[in-house]
C-alpha cells in the first residue's frame, strides 16, 4: 500500500471512530435527558460525567449540572452550569439552574439575577417564572411571588406548578386557607401532582393533624417515587411521631436520591439517637462527617450523644468544632452542662452565660444553671437562679427540690420546708422528696412530723436504707 492510501485510509478510519463516538455519545445525552425527566436524577448524573469530559458545548454541561444540583453537589453544579453559559450565554434552562442553585444557598437577590436574565430570553417562559416566584417567597417577598405568578396564569390557566407555586406563597406567608385551595387547583389539574401534595403535608403538619399529614406525604411519594423532598419531610414526620424505624427506610431513600445532601443520614443517625443506641448514632453522625466536616447537625448530635455516653470531654470537643455563627442556646446550656459533669464550674458558667445571652426567656437554661451552681455548693446562688427559672416559666417539682435542699445545707430548715412542700404539691409520689424533709424536720426538731415524712418515703421506697436508718434513729 502506498504512502498516500494509508494516509487516506487512516483518515477515513479516524472519521469513523469519531462518528462512532459522536454518536454513542448523543445517545447517551438522550438517555440521560429521558432520565431527568423521569426524575432519575442519580443515574442521569453517572452517564453524563462522562460526556462532559473534554466536551464544552452547553446541552451536556447544563443537565450535567441539573442532574449535580437534584442530587445534591451545589458546588459542582455551579461550575457546569457556568461551563454551559460559556457556550450559550442566553441558555434558559443553565441560567434556571443557577437560580434556583442561588436561591437554595438563600442568596435571592443573585438568583432574581439569574431569572431575570432567562426572562429577558423568554419573558413568557412560565417555568423560570415560577422559579422566580418561589425566590421571592423564600425572600419573604409574597407579593411580588403573587404578582409573577397572577401574570403566569395569564399564560397558562392549565399548568398545575404555577397553583403549586401560589400555594407555596401563602403557606409561607401563613394563609393556610388560601395555600390549601390553590395546592387543591393544582390536583384537580394533575391529579398525581406531587409538589401539591408535599405542600399540603407541611400545612397539616403545622395544624397538628399528624394522620392527615401522613396521607398527604405518602400521596406525594406514591406520585413521584423520586421526589425527595418528600420523603425528608415525610421521614421527620414520622420521626416526630416516634416511629423510628419508618422514619429511617424515608430517610435512606432521600439519601438514595440526593447523595449528595447530609440531611438523609444525618436524620439516619438521629434516629438511632432517640432510640438510645448511642454507638450506632455516632457510627452515622461520623460517616456524615467524613464526607461533610462542616456539617454543624452532625457535630451537634454526636456531641449530645457523647454526653449520654457520659464521655463529656469528647462532647466539648465534638461542641467546639461547630461555627460560632451556628451555635444556639441550647448548644451553650449543653457544653456548660458537659463543664459541670468534669467539675469545671468557670467554663461551666461562662457557657450558661453565653446561652442565656442568646435566649433569656429559656427557663430550662436557668434551671441547668442552678443545678451546677448547686454541684458546686454554691446554695445561695443556686436558689437565686432557680428562682429566675420559676419566673421564667420553669414548673416542675424538682426545681422546688433543689431549692430545699440548697435551704438544709444552708441549715434554713424552715425554708427548705417551705420548699419541700411546693414540690410535694407538685408531684406527691417521689420518695426523695419525703426523705429530705424528714431531715428538715429533724433539723427543726419536730420528731413527729420527721416520722410521719420517713413514714411515707418508705411507703414510695421501702428499700430505701436511708429513711430505715433515720426513722429507727428516731424511734428509739
Amino acid at each position: 500500500m502506498n504512502t498516500k492510501l494509508r494516509k487516506y485510509s487512516v483518515l477515513i478510519l479516524i472519521a469513523v471512530f469519531s462518528f462512532v463516538i459522536n454518536s454513542y455519545a448523543q445517545d447517551n445525552l438522550e438517555k440521560a435527558v429521558n432520565l431527568i425527566k423521569k426524575g432519575d436524577y442519580v443515574e442521569a448524573r453517572d452517564i453524563l460525567k462522562n460526556i462532559v469530559k473534554d466536551n464544552n458545548n452547553y446541552e451536556p454541561n447544563y443537565y450535567y449540572g441539573y442532574s449535580l444540583f437534584k442530587t445534591g453537589s451545589i458546588d459542582e453544579a455551579e461550575k457546569f452550569f457556568k461551563i454551559a453559559l460559556k457556550d450559550d450565554d442566553e441558555g434558559i434552562g443553565a441560567l434556571k439552574g443557577l437560580g434556583e442553585l442561588y436561591s437554595s444557598q438563600k442568596k435571592y437577590i443573585e438568583a432574581n439575577s439569574q431569572f431575570r436574565k432567562a426572562l429577558s430570553v423568554e419573558p413568557e417562559n412560565i417555568s423560570v417564572m415560577i422559579s422566580q416566584a418561589k425566590n421571592f417567597s423564600l425572600e419573604g417577598k409574597i407579593d411580588d411571588a403573587i404578582k409573577v405568578l397572577t401574570l403566569a396564569t395569564t399564560y397558562s390557566k392549565e399548568n398545575p406548578e404555577v397553583y403549586v407555586g401560589l400555594g407555596d406563597a401563602y403557606n409561607i406567608r401563613g394563609a393556610y386557607d388560601i395555600a390549601i385551595k390553590y395546592y387543591n387547583d393544582a390536583i384537580k389539574i394533575k391529579k398525581n401532582s406531587a409538589q401539591a401534595y408535599f405542600g399540603l403535608g407541611q400545612i397539616l403538619f403545622i395544624q397538628a393533624k399528624y394522620d392527615e399529614a401522613i396521607k398527604a406525604y405518602q400521596s406525594a411519594t406514591e406520585s413521584d417515587p423520586n421526589f425527595a423532598d418528600s420523603y425528608l419531610e415525610f421521614g421527620k414526620l414520622l420521626y416526630f411521631n416516634g416511629d423510628y424505624s419508618a422514619a429511617a427506610d424515608k430517610f435512606k431513600t432521600y439519601t438514595k436520591l440526593v447523595p449528595g445532601s447530609p440531611e438523609g443520614d444525618f436524620n439516619y443517625g438521629r434516629t438511632f439517637y432517640k432510640q438510645k443506641k448511642y454507638d450506632e448514632a455516632i457510627g452515622m453522625f461520623d460517616a456524615v462527617l467524613k464526607v461533610f466536616p462542616n456539617f454543624a447537625p452532625a457535630n451537634r448530635y454526636s456531641a449530645l450523644s457523647y454526653i449520654e455516653k457520659k464521655d463529656y470531654s469528647k462532647a466539648i470537643e465534638l461542641f467546639g468544632k461547630i461555627p460560632e455563627k451556628e451555635m444556639e442556646a441550647v448548644d451553650y446550656s449543653n457544653i456548660a452542662g458537659a463543664y459541670s459533669k468534669i467539675k469545671n464550674f468557670d467554663d461551666a458558667y461562662k457557657n450558661y452565660n453565653k446561652s442565656i445571652s442568646l435566649d433569656s426567656s429559656n427557663a430550662n437554661i436557668y434551671y441547668e444553671y442552678a443545678i451546677s451552681q448547686f454541684d458546686h455548693e454554691e446554695y445561695d446562688k443556686s436558689i437565686i437562679t432557680m428562682d429566675i427559672a420559676f419566673q421564667k416559666g420553669f414548673d416542675q417539682f424538682t426545681g422546688y427540690l433543689y431549692q430545699g435542699i440548697s435551704n438544709f445545707y444552708l441549715k434554713k430548715y424552715d425554708d427548705a420546708v417551705a420548699k419541700f412542700q411546693e414540690s410535694i404539691k407538685l408531684n406527691n409520689s417521689f420518695p426523695f422528696t419525703y426523705l429530705w424533709l424528714g431531715k428538715s424536720y429533724v433539723g427543726l426538731q419536730k420528731n413527729t412530723e420527721a416520722i410521719a415524712a420517713y413514714t411515707k418515703c418508705l411507703e414510695l421506697d421501702p428499700n430505701n436504707e436511708e429513711a430505715q436508718r433515720d426513722l429507727k434513729s428516731l424511734q428509739k
